[in-house]
């Protein structure tokens, strides 16, 4: 018999406890404590990379030429980059619902690669002659594949070798004008 009065019945070796069992009243107060715990953990963790993310984006935000200068890349070409960037992705989707056998396939890439190429035709008069040799060269292949897969759209045979192009050169021309290595545009 324990101190109260009542037999213990234990089985096996006579020193097994069950663990302590918290009384049901603190209960709620341990699972309050561990639910606090885990918001204020999740709430660092997402400060800290939202931090990252804050000064990533002042940092690259500025549109005068001296985060290119800063970047080792003053250029009218990096200069005028962002810009075209913009119409380029604000042109380059095809409508949703588009699909190659459509009967307005042909009048929707046309429209489509007019757009894109005024746009591509924009940004290369922004190419100059005194732009770094890599800035340059970087535009004018970033240039020549968004042209290319147009050309490819048109004669469908646009595949992952031509978009994989495209990609590539537009994260050259980025890493050359000193901006983050993100290929796609805004989604």
């Amino acid at each position: 018999m324990d101190r109260m009065g009542s037999e213990n019945h234990q089985t096996g070796d006579g020193d097994a406890r069950s663990p302590r069992r918290l009384p049901w009243r603190h209960r709620g107060l341990a699972w309050s404590v561990a639910a606090l715990s885990s918001a204020v953990a999740l709430t660092v963790v997402t400060m800290i990379g939202a931090s990252d993310i804050a000064c990533t984006v002042d940092h690259w935000q500025a549109n005068s030429h001296s985060v290119f200068a800063r970047g080792g890349q003053a250029s009218a070409t990096c200069a005028a980059w962002p810009a075209a960037k913009r119409r380029i992705d604000a042109t380059s989707a095809l409508p949703a619902g588009w699909y190659w056998d459509a009967g307005s396939a042909r009048v929707t890439l046309h429209d489509h690669a007019a757009a894109v190429d005024d746009a591509l035709d924009r940004f290369g008069l922004h190419v100059a002659p005194t732009d770094p040799v890599g800035v340059k060269t970087a535009a004018h292949s970033y240039i020549t594949a968004k042209r290319g897969e147009l050309s490819a759209l048109a004669d469908r045979t646009f595949d992952y070798a031509v978009a994989s192009t495209v990609m590539l050169t537009r994260v050259e021309l980025n890493r050359a004008c000193g901006l983050p290595d993100t290929a796609a545009g805004p989604a």
